[in-house]
């Protein structure tokens, strides 16, 4: 036979108050309905639980053993929902963080300080990988990554504007004919391989020359 949460809750503050009003204004109900509540417990239990008259509320026997045990389940109950609640208000615990050698340059820094700061009860761990791995199934809560390496099902939202990827090199070896030969060999297979593992469009080469695109 169980009891019904709501019911023990209204026995409970009954109890604690000794005063059918009071225990209404805390609950925010009627005293009807807590009179009603209290009734509907006693009858499933098969047991008077208080002893009530015009001018006090004692417990019986049964009522002060009840109280014993449920008294501290429903506090520790009602603590839970409350502290779960305030995290709504004000983020606390800890974060953890995967990001990439790449999201920790340009979002580390400044941002990373601006956000601990907003939030001092949340504890950030991070961990700077180039790896690509399950996020959730590591235990991470989330992860910065370019947008063309993470999982389909995963939820994401951008941080920042579209990012340009820019293949340089010195004045020497762009306008060397020699060096342009020699780039076409394994020099450029090893950029293409770059290019397959962390981008999925294709890689756009070009020179400039005093600020001007060749």
């Amino acid at each position: 036979m169980n009891a019904d949460k709501n019911a023990l809750e209204v026995f409970v503050i009954v109890a604690q108050t000794r005063n059918f009003r009071l225990a209404a204004e805390q609950l925010g109900v009627t005293r009807p309905a807590i009179s009603q509540s209290l009734r509907r417990l006693e009858d499933r239990l098969n047991l008077t639980l208080m002893q009530r008259t015009t001018r006090s509320v004692q417990l019986t026997e049964a009522g002060q053993r009840l109280y014993a045990e449920v008294a501290p389940a429903i506090n520790q109950l009602n603590r839970a929902v409350t502290d779960i609640a305030e995290l709504a208000a004000e983020p606390r615990g800890q974060l953890r963080l995967a990001i990439s050698s790449i999201a920790e340059r340009m979002l580390g820094g400044k941002l990373l300080a601006s956000f601990i700061t907003a939030y001092p009860q949340v504890e950030l761990y991070i961990t700077v990988t180039d790896e690509e791995f399950d996020i959730v199934g590591q235990g991470y809560d989330a992860g910065v990554r370019l947008g063309e390496v993470i999982a389909q099902d995963m939820i994401a939202v951008p941080v920042s504007t579209a990012q340009r990827q820019v293949a340089v090199a010195s004045p020497r070896l762009s306008g060397s004919r020699r060096h342009a030969a020699t780039s076409s060999g394994s020099g450029q297979s090893s950029l293409h391989r770059l290019a397959k593992r962390a981008w999925s469009g294709p890689l756009s080469l070009g020179v400039c020359r005093a600020g001007t695109r060749v």
